[in-house]
């Protein structure tokens, strides 16, 4: 009996000299397999923005998805190292959108969840590093076309389909504002000026700017969303 026991033990301690290892191994991976990031709802038809529901690695979370302001930050659980999944609700077993997030600047996310079909898809981009503080913009093309935008009277920085860039304007304080014109090209490569309009230089804010095609308007559009920085 005795030895049987000394066997059973001795079982036992080989069984959690393997477990134990993988045990942690496993916990290692759910804290660092997680994901800040802010969110923004872009729908250029008005639409309300969707109740969404996103893993956390320990369950799922609600968060608030705005097309009038930059949400969160949220907390998102990654799946293969990779995805961040979305839901309707709190139970359902198939993401109604996954975002893919790039493998560097990781720390620094911004979500874009935009109407596609009878669902949405969503992406995800890293903010610049440096230089994205009080009086600058943050541009986002989203049309099919090139576009550009002018500050004051510098020359037009240009935006080819689906990119992004930092414009830094000159430092402003509370209430200034500067010209700002959008500009699409024109047979012959000249560029031609579709809107011009004015943007707050407050130093208190940074902007994001979605360049994007109006259905009604027929021509580049956009929306322009501040936010606030920490005092």
């Amino acid at each position: 009996m005795n030895a049987l026991l000394r066997l059973k033990k001795g079982a036992w301690l080989r069984l959690f000299a393997v477990v134990l290892p993988w045990v942690g191994s496993m916990s290692l991976r759910a804290e660092t397999a997680v994901v800040s990031f802010r969110s923004v709802c872009f729908d250029p038809k008005g639409g309300a923005p969707p109740v969404l529901f996103v893993g956390t690695g320990k369950g799922r979370e609600s968060i608030r998805t705005s097309k009038n302001d930059i949400g969160g930050p949220h907390k998102g659980a990654l799946r293969d190292d990779t995805f961040v999944d979305f839901f309707t609700t709190e139970s359902d077993e198939k993401p109604v959108l996954s975002v893919k997030v790039p493998a560097e600047g990781r720390e620094r996310l911004l979500f874009m969840i935009v109407p596609a079909g009878k669902g949405y898809q969503g992406s995800a981009v890293s903010l610049p590093a440096t230089g994205f503080d009080g009086g600058a913009t943050l541009v986002f093309n989203l049309c099919q076309i090139e576009a550009a935008v002018r500050l004051g009277e510098g020359s037009p920085q240009s935006f080819v389909p689906g990119s992004h860039r930092l414009l830094t304007g000159a430092a402003g304080k509370k209430d200034d504002m500067i010209a700002v014109q959008i500009l699409t090209r024109k047979a012959g490569g000249v560029w031609e000026v579709v809107q011009s309009t004015r943007w707050a230089m407050d130093q208190r804010f940074r902007s994001y700017v979605f360049l994007y095609t109006s259905q009604k308007a027929g021509r580049v559009a956009l929306l322009g969303i501040p936010e606030r920085l920490s005092d």
